[in-house]
């Protein structure tokens, strides 16, 4: 792989320019109004293509979070990076200002915030679960529209310990994460057992009679603290609406859902 410095200098601009090589990588899908010294269209379409080679080859790496949040976020992704060099882009999803000081340790750290408002769409009243633990029900169709074919979203207190192997991605799953187990490790939980734990039996009953269920003993219920996305199948799929539209009929009817991981729950017993 040529360094993507000479790629520019050399394979591309017939002359040297002086550009922001991280910006235009970050914002390939609109080269053509971000790229006006390239005129060339063959050119062009090279530099579109090793764009789309660079950001199939890595891994959309983001968490959702408020302002209480973003140290935290930031130091979860040094680790990431420390363990697996070069094989993440990271993003930080917020709708919070930074200070000062967070702007340099992003910029150090080549991590992008994303500016996203979703506090009108992810309604609830539990402190403990603010509207940002929902939000990475959105994030996987804006990082597709930034190119991105996987991505992987992990709760901020999230510790990396070793490299991760990423050889069994393919286009065979939409979302893949650990199975939730029984406190003593002995086996894993479908998600109506894990629903029987934490919902009332008129809130089951609920549940039953306004949607459409199968095999609801037979789906391995997902943690949600690390989850890996195909960004494309999530989109075509339109989890990101599904998700939104059990969160709302589940809160019109008295049931307001508290937590990301009953929400996810949900999704995987509603849409298997």
């Amino acid at each position: 792989n040529y360094q993507i410095k000479n790629i520019f200098d050399f394979t591309i601009l017939d002359n040297t320019i002086d550009i922001d090589i991280e910006k235009i990588k970050s914002q390939g899908a609109n080269l053509i109004s971000h790229c006006p010294f390239i005129k060339d269209k063959r050119k062009l379409e090279l530099l579109k293509n090793y764009l789309d080679f660079y950001k199939n080859n890595r891994i959309a790496l983001f968490t959702t979070v408020n302002h209480d949040y973003i140290d935290y976020a930031i130091r979860c992704f040094e680790i990431f990076n420390d363990k697996n060099p070069g094989k993440f882009d990271f993003f930080i999803v917020t709708n919070d200002s930074i200070t000062d000081n967070q702007t340099e340790k992003l910029l150090s750290n080549k991590i992008e915030l994303i500016s996203l408002n979703l506090n009108d769409v992810f309604k609830n009243d539990f402190a403990s679960y603010p509207s940002e633990c929902f939000w990475y029900y959105k994030v996987p169709n804006i990082l597709l529209e930034r190119g991105y074919e996987f991505s992987m979203y992990v709760d901020c207190d999230t510790v990396c310990l070793s490299e991760l192997d990423f050889s069994w991605l393919s286009n065979d799953f939409v979302l893949a994460g650990s199975p939730r187990m029984r406190n003593d490790l002995s086996e894993e939980i479908d998600v109506w057992y894990f629903l029987e734990q934490i919902k009332s039996k008129e809130e089951l009953q609920f549940i039953e009679n306004n949607f459409s269920i199968k095999n609801k003993n037979n789906i391995i219920d997902i943690q949600t603290g690390v989850l890996v996305f195909n960004n494309q199948k999530w989109y075509e799929e339109d989890l990101f609406e599904k998700s939104l539209d059990v969160f709302n009929k589940c809160k019109d009817n008295g049931y307001t859902i508290k937590g990301d991981d009953t929400l996810l729950t949900m999704l995987q017993l509603t849409t298997p």
